[in-house]
């Protein structure tokens, strides 16, 4: 793992025509290595030192999970790093103000300080009211949490400059234990409130919602009622560029963006968390439940980093295809959105005799009429076959997965037959939503709004080996990218939205029952934001060391 030596070439480009042999250099009897062989690994990429330290180390002394990347890309231990997906580096910093709630105890008095802004900002809250206020060393989501009853409880930070941030950005996880009118959290002011999360209040029917006042409200409300008893990340932002307020469930845009002029700080009214901070500085419609791990940032947050807040990223859905038996392809993604439950179960469809495959089957049954026998070996475990003449995979209806403004990224591990005119992913019916193909041997990002928009890859995906994919939508007047093998293949611009199909999506076929897919697909996964490409490396390599079977 120790650097030794470089030299400087000004070879443009290796030649690769000749075959490649292992313990020899040619194929005569010359220059034969006489010893043992292991674990030989070839990348598409020049290895930091850090990644040759890793290859060199295995699991004997390496510290596994660096929190970040640093700028770039290098495994990183720093806190600012901690709050960035990796590879953004600088493009995020930490947030003005953050009540992790890990302390042992809070003293019940609106004058002690207890209850500590680990930012440095000092913003340092009291456990209101005097004797019976909110006590801390509760189970939380991550380390302890803050308990309140839903009577008098709350937690009151005096107003700073810090707290009235021209853009913003408020997360917390939230465990709340009934759905009556009640506030999360609540920075008041003169008339109404600067921002707030409630419960009830605005949406009714248990449902919570994201609000600021100017004048008069304006608010978010999720599409359904907030879950009790279990914890639920929440996520409000503020771009005063845009003049736009987007509120985030457990990482998952909720409806469209709220417009805005500007946050409204008059006056000088406390924030308070676990209540509503009312224009005297009282509170009131308390909090019954858990809440944990506040967070202020003076920006607004990207989809990105919303999703970092929330599972570090993870996958809205991801359909690994090692079930190896039965029509079931399980989701296995972490904390999987619960408005998709529907969704994460797919059904696989054989088709019928007009195919090679009649069955789903098992795998290593030695049966070429059944698709998961085509699918034994995948590029990781197992994966499932498609014969290219009607087999394919249901994932069902459902408006996540109808992107139309907001970015998301798709990949898989594919290894095809036919490289023409046959769909790997469809939300597609040939007048609206979204597809990833193979088209004359390249690989096409299809959308279709206004106009149907392709973007197709420079180069050829080749017949009969395992290639990884990734198709990224930044967004409207964002990009449009492909990634082959963990390398940025194509970027084109694009304006316009998606419209949305309202049909279901599928893996193997497109919505309207043609372009099959013939081959095997393995590793399939949706991300509700665009990925950077240190991510899109690091899904292609599974991170500096892959635990589990080649």
């Amino acid at each position: 793992g120790e650097f030794n030596d470089d030299i400087t070439h000004s070879l443009g480009t290796v030649s690769n025509s000749a075959n490649m042999y292992l313990g020899t250099n040619d194929a005569t009897n010359w220059s034969e290595y006489n010893g043992k062989l292991d674990e030989i690994k070839i990348f598409n990429s020049a290895l930091t030192a850090d990644q040759v330290k890793l290859l060199y180390n295995q699991s004997s002394s390496a510290v596994w999970g660096a929190l970040s990347t640093d700028s770039s890309n290098n495994p990183s231990n720093s806190a600012l790093d901690s709050y960035c997906p990796a590879g953004q580096g600088s493009s995020c910093t930490a947030p003005i103000a953050e009540w992790k709630m890990d302390e042992g105890s809070w003293t019940n008095n609106c004058s002690t300080d207890s209850v500590f802004d680990s930012s440095g900002n000092g913003n340092n809250g009291d456990s209101c009211p005097n004797g019976t206020g909110p006590t801390g060393n509760a189970s939380g989501k991550s380390g302890n949490a803050g308990s309140f009853d839903g009577s008098d409880d709350n937690i009151r930070i005096a107003d700073a400059s810090s707290l009235r941030p021209t853009n913003i950005t408020v997360t917390a996880w939230v465990y709340a234990r009934n759905t009556v009118d009640q506030y999360i959290i609540s920075k008041g002011k003169t008339s109404g409130d600067s921002y707030n999360f409630a419960i009830n209040v605005f949406g009714g029917s248990g449902k919570v919602s994201w609000n600021s006042y100017n004048g008069s409200w304006v608010s978010i409300i999720s599409s359904s009622t907030i879950p009790t008893n279990q914890w639920v990340h929440l996520a409000g932002t503020y771009d005063s560029s845009a003049q736009q307020m987007k509120f985030y469930i457990n990482g998952v845009q909720e409806g469209s963006p709220a417009s805005l002029s500007s946050i409204d700080y008059t006056g000088t009214t406390s924030l308070r968390i676990g209540s509503r901070s009312l224009w005297n500085d009282t509170a009131t419609n308390y909090f019954n439940g858990f809440i944990d791990d506040v967070r202020i940032y003076n920006y607004a947050r990207t989809p990105a980093q919303i999703a970092w807040d929330y599972n570090r990223g993870a996958p809205l859905a991801y359909w690994a295809f090692d079930e190896c038996t039965g029509t079931n392809a399980y989701n296995t993604a972490p904390k999987a959105d619960p408005r998709a439950s529907e969704l994460y179960t797919g059904t696989i469809n054989p088709g019928d005799t007009s195919g090679n495959n009649d069955t789903a089957g098992t795998c290593s049954s030695g049966d070429a009429t059944e698709m998961w026998n085509d699918g034994t070996t995948g590029k990781r475990n197992a994966s499932l076959g498609f014969d290219g003449t009607n087999d394919y995979v249901d994932l069902g209806s459902s408006s996540v997965f109808n992107f139309t403004t907001q970015p998301f990224t798709i990949s898989a591990w594919i290894k095809p037959i036919v490289l023409s005119s046959v769909s790997i992913i469809s939300n597609d019916n040939t007048t609206s939503g979204y597809g990833v193909a193979l088209s004359d041997g390249k690989l096409r990002f299809v959308t279709r709004g206004t106009n149907d928009v392709y973007t197709d890859s420079t180069n050829s995906i080749s017949v009969s080996v395992w290639t990884h994919v990734v198709a990224v939508y930044t967004g409207t007047a964002g990009q449009r990218q492909l990634y082959i093998n963990g390398n940025l293949n194509i970027t084109e611009g694009f304006t316009g939205s998606i419209t949305s199909a309202l049909v279901n999506l599928f893996i193997g076929k497109k919505g309207n029952s043609t372009d099959y897919y013939s081959g095997q697909i393995d590793e399939v996964k949706i991300f509700n934001y665009a990925l950077t490409s240190q991510q899109v490396k690091n899904l292609y390599s599974e991170g500096a060391v892959y635990f589990g079977p080649e």
